[in-house]
């Protein structure tokens, strides 16, 4: 099984989740407390959007791997039975 490494991922939910924080702790600083809430829920949205994409990779990786013969290219057949 191929393992995707995803480091262009990783690289960016690393710097969303730098400039996530940064403009959270901005906010909190400066007194803007309703940015602030709406600044924390960056964090959780972008982890959850990059597992969330993984999530599908990986099931899609593994349901080819169970049926290798039913692709886009064949459908599944169906019997009369």
């Amino acid at each position: 099984m191929k393992l995707s490494k995803r480091k262009t991922s990783k690289v960016w939910l690393a710097l969303n989740t730098v400039a996530s924080f940064s403009a959270l702790f901005f906010a909190l600083f400066k007194g803007m407390d309703g940015a602030a809430m709406a600044l924390s829920a960056l964090p959780p949205f972008f982890y959850g959007i990059y597992t969330g994409v993984g999530h599908m990779d990986m099931r899609r990786l593994i349901s080819s791997q169970l049926s290798p013969q039913q692709g886009p290219e064949c459908p599944p057949s169906f019997s009369n039975g």
